[in-house]
């Protein structure tokens, strides 16, 4: 995890506004350096309060930074959230249960459980179809150094053209879940943003987030 997070920030292990490509955003008030505030465009108190809820459980001490350990920890509390058995493993189910507790509608959940079944199932044909062709001498054995060198692409633009042809079918979950469509009004379209802000904000104001096992899942 550290390497991965490591990849965004400089050697400091801290990720600010400070990590961002200089010219990204103006330094409003010309003190040499950029806030978040001048990032946003206004004070983060004054973000949509799901949005500052988000902010806060993230970054703790709230010094517009994000350490290593804010970042884990968060990453954490995510899993712990969603993961009601607590066995390390995330389901579509768990997902459901949880977007239900943050009181998202039946009929929005029934959308993302479509669409986190469509996923997973495309995601394990695609794993078996590369597995299968990196399995030269058929032993039913497959490293890492067997997919790097597998020498014939054209498993990957088998997978490319199935992923494409189904691709409609989670086009229409996904406008539904943001409330477009054909006859969909402004109006529809805000109450669906203010319904998944409500939803955000339920999900990161679950007390789990405070009540992490410091060894949970064995997570460093």
């Amino acid at each position: 995890m550290r390497f991965i997070f490591s990849s965004y920030v400089t050697q400091d292990d801290i990720l600010s506004v400070d990590d961002v490509p200089a010219g990204t955003f103006r330094d409003r008030n010309d003190d040499g350096k950029i806030s978040l505030r001048e990032v946003f465009r206004v004070s983060l108190i004054n973000l949509p309060a799901p949005l500052y809820r988000l902010y806060a459980t993230l970054d703790r001490d709230k010094n517009e930074k994000i350490s290593f350990e804010e970042a884990t920890n968060f990453i954490k509390g995510t899993l712990y959230v969603i993961d009601q058995n607590e066995d390390c493993s995330i389901s579509t189910d768990e997902i459901i249960a949880t977007l239900k507790e943050s009181k998202l509608p039946s009929e929005y959940q029934l959308a993302m459980k479509l669409l986190g079944d469509y996923y997973i199932t495309l995601a394990d044909y695609c794993l078996r179809k590369v597995v299968m062709a990196a399995d030269a001498d058929g032993d039913k054995k497959t490293s890492l150094a067997d997919i790097i060198g597998m020498k014939d692409p054209s498993v990957f633009f088998s997978i490319i053209d199935v992923a494409l042809k189904w691709a409609s079918l989670t086009g229409v979950l996904l406008s539904f879940c943001i409330g477009e469509g054909r006859h969909s009004s402004r109006d529809h379209r805000q109450a669906v943003q203010e319904m998944w802000l409500n939803v955000l904000y339920d999900f990161v104001d679950n007390s789990k987030y405070d009540s992490v096992p410091e060894n949970f899942c064995q997570l460093e």
